[in-house]
């Protein structure tokens, strides 16, 4: 059977590769893992810094949206003033991308197997595969590996 790969680990006949930018730096084996459970989870570790990241985005994009209308408020218009009104909107378009990336990240729920091995847990997140999950399920049932759900 072929290796199922993932973004941050790879299934194959001997184990379980955990791995950072596509290379291997811990291998788990079949025979150590004690149990493995199937949980929903956050699709980033740090999701309430990113989160705190957002809110942070929503109150500049706010400030500046306040700053732009209260412009339009001032009689004698210089170049100066439409060259920060420009600035202005460009900014408001970057945060307001920013702020909706991070609270889209830091809110969305993926499918996680924890999975046991000598006291130590270890979170499987999948994130390329979500379709192909029963996939998964299947090849570690078949690895000896139940997983509770």
């Amino acid at each position: 059977m072929n290796d199922i790969i993932d973004t941050a680990f790879k299934l194959t006949p001997k184990g379980i590769h955990l791995l950072r930018n596509r290379y291997t730096y811990h291998l788990i084996l079949y025979e150590e893992i004690e149990i493995a459970l199937l949980k929903k989870g956050r699709s980033v570790k740090n999701w309430l810094a990113v989160l705190i990241l957002a809110i942070i985005c929503l109150g500049l994009l706010m400030g500046f949206v306040y700053y732009i209308i209260n412009i339009q408020s001032v009689p004698d218009k210089s170049v100066r003033l439409f060259n920060l009104l420009g600035h202005g909107i460009i900014a408001i378009f970057v945060l307001g991308g920013i702020s909706v990336f991070s609270f889209y990240n830091a809110l969305k729920m993926i499918p996680v197997i924890e999975i046991l091995v000598k006291g130590k847990f270890y979170k499987l997140r999948i994130l390329k595969n979500r379709e192909k999950l029963s996939r998964i399920l299947e090849y570690l049932d078949s690895q000896g590996i139940h997983v509770v759900k």
